[in-house]
């Protein structure tokens, strides 16, 4: 039998936080994100239940996410699980699945980026935005992952 060794995975969702970019110590992009997936089936309640996983992107992917994504933004990510140990504070080892992004595609419109932008930096301080700005169409209930 051959040695068959895959490690591909394509996930599409909406932030549930804004991008963290970093910054490594030889001057290399990091970017964290938490993405929110609906599952297909909806639970017994009617609603879509969904899964919350852990992003990492390097380099100009990295750049890019910090750049253009916001909370609540559209993207669907294709590249591989990557498994890690830590201690905790508590001392506790633990184990984590990460998602290791190879490509990344923005899948909100401009208007709708820029809409969410906004509203975002309304929210944070409502004294510098000048103009209300249009809102995009809404997206229904069952669409959304959180």
């Amino acid at each position: 039998m051959p040695n068959v060794n895959i490690n591909k995975l394509v996930i599409g969702g909406r932030l549930t936080s804004m991008p963290d970019v970093r910054m490594t110590p030889d001057g290399g992009s990091v970017c964290s994100f938490n993405l929110a997936v609906n599952r297909r089936r909806k639970g017994e309640d009617g609603r879509h239940k969904a899964d919350f996983f852990r992003v990492t992107a390097w380099g100009a992917n990295a750049e890019n996410a910090g750049r253009y994504l916001r909370t609540g933004s559209s993207v669907i990510v294709s590249g591989r699980l990557q498994t890690s140990e830590y201690v905790d504070k508590n001392k506790i080892k633990r184990k984590s699945v990460d998602v290791v992004a190879e490509e990344l595609e923005f899948c909100d419109t401009k208007a709708e980026a820029e809409a969410l932008a906004a509203r975002l930096g309304a929210a944070q301080n409502p004294e510098t935005q000048a103009e209300p700005q249009p809102e995009p169409d809404p997206v229904p209930d069952e669409d959304m992952p959180f």
